[in-house]
């Protein structure tokens, strides 16, 4: 038989309702999915529009790990590079950190010669000499990594809390001209790694 006895044995309306029920779960479930699509889409394309020509305020307080200690980042050096990647990871997020490895094999073509603009990794969130016990030992050195216990950048910036729009290309002004994570798709890939070699 092609339904269960208990369908069966309801009387035509009751089937009738039930059946109706059903389907307006379906639909309901459907368009509440299609909405919440539509709504993630809209905040993505408001917070390109928003950042586009934004200047990102690089805090005091940032640390910098530079030959295996943490010191100060000096806000000018980092300011005056022609060119850089930013990427904000969620330190106290162990998937997060663990991410790193993906954004390593995603530039693992690029040998370091070649990677003329830099990539900064901006870990918050997670205590300075943890990091650097912990997960440090394991980085990819052709990487610069950025501590901020505080959030103090994100919060000072408002960076928005979707994983895919934390990370940012900007200028030696500290000018976002690109939001958006290089994971998203293989075009977008492709434009990271053009603009971090030319």
């Amino acid at each position: 038989m092609i339904f269960p006895n208990y369908f069966i044995k309801m009387k035509f309306p009751g089937f009738l309702i039930a059946f109706m029920v059903l389907l307006f779960t379906i639909h309901f479930g459907c368009t509440q999915k299609y909405q919440k699509e539509k709504k993630m889409k809209r905040y993505i394309a408001e917070c390109i529009e928003y950042w586009h020509g934004r200047i990102l305020e690089i805090p005091d307080s940032l640390n910098f790990i530079k030959d295996n200690e943490i010191v100060l980042l000096n806000k000018n050096n980092f300011c005056n590079q022609s060119k850089k990647m930013i990427t904000v990871i969620d330190g106290s997020c162990h998937l997060c950190i663990e991410e790193l490895r993906n954004w390593e094999s995603l530039f693992e073509s690029i040998d370091e010669p070649d990677l003329i603009h830099p990539i900064y990794f901006l870990i918050e969130d997670i205590e300075p000499t943890y990091f650097l016990k912990m997960y440090y030992p394991e980085t990819d050195k052709k990487f610069n990594y950025i501590l901020d216990p505080r959030k103090i950048f994100s919060n000072r910036n408002k960076i928005p809390n979707v994983n895919a729009l934390k990370t940012f290309l900007v200028d030696s002004a500290c000018k976002v001209y690109v939001i958006g994570s290089p994971f998203i798709n293989d075009k977008t890939k492709r434009f990271y790694l053009k603009e971090l070699t030319n």
